[in-house]
């Protein structure tokens, strides 16, 4: 099923379904291997449940990402479907700045996970990296400009509301926090 910006948005910094269920918590579902995704039998429905993994499950560059992983998270997404549990998707960046190349490859890493699980009506969006950096605004502008060309259904969770009251005007109903 494809998800229209109705569907999902963000009001009062707290996703919000169409059916105005309001998430008030999140809990954080860490997978711990490639393989292992045990931890999404603990979704919660009350929750918006943050699927956390390093982003080097998924590839680190255009040329090399890892299509099992993301099949197999797609499979696992869809397979949660009908338990009325809501996802967003958190992808751990091991970096504290970014070089050019570097920044490029992320977005094209959060580009490809998203088509690859664009089908999924449970994924409510994005969990943003934070970074140590002046850049941390451009790049996250970066990130959602690039998804939103072909995901606007996406909210997207920031780390801060200091972060997001900066670019809340650019993104309205779409930028949350937990």
């Amino acid at each position: 099923m494809k998800l229209s910006e109705k569907d999902y948005f963000a009001q009062n910094y707290k996703i919000v379904t169409v059916n105005n269920k309001k998430f008030e918590e999140a809990s954080i579902l860490k997978l711990s291997t490639k393989e292992d995704f045990t931890p999404l039998k603990d979704a919660s429905k009350e929750n918006i449940n943050i699927i956390e993994f390093e982003s080097n499950f998924a590839g680190s560059a255009p040329d090399e990402f890892d299509e099992s992983f993301l099949a197999n998270l797609r499979e696992n997404l869809k397979n949660a479907e009908n338990n009325d549990v809501v996802f967003c998707i958190k992808p751990v960046i091991n970096a504290t700045s970014l070089s050019a190349e570097e920044a490029e490859n992320l977005n094209k890493l959060f580009y490809h996970i998203a088509r690859r699980i664009k089908d999924c009506s449970c994924v409510a969006g994005f969990v943003l990296p934070k970074f140590n950096s002046n850049s941390n605004i451009e790049q996250t502008t970066s990130l959602i400009n690039m998804l939103k060309k072909k995901h606007p259904e996406y909210v997207y969770i920031l780390n801060s509301k200091n972060e997001i009251s900066s670019i809340i005007n650019e993104y309205p109903n779409r930028l949350a926090f937990y």
